[in-house]
């Protein structure tokens, strides 16, 4: 088991549709939440930015 998942197993996912209003003002254009979990006080969020990012760093 992975950190991250390990980390995740206590969280709660989160509906993003509020989390994208609530945090519009700092995410860049084009930007959209893709996951968020909540994990006592903390937040996770996973934007489209990283996923692009890594999506075409596994291709090159």
């Amino acid at each position: 088991m992975g950190l991250l998942s390990g980390l995740l197993g206590y969280a709660s996912e989160i509906n993003v549709d509020e989390l994208e209003q609530e945090f519009s003002s700092i995410l860049i254009e084009g930007e959209e939440i893709e996951r968020a979990y909540k994990l006592i006080r903390d937040l996770v969020v996973f934007t489209s930015i990283l996923c692009e990012s890594n999506r075409r760093h596994r291709t090159n």
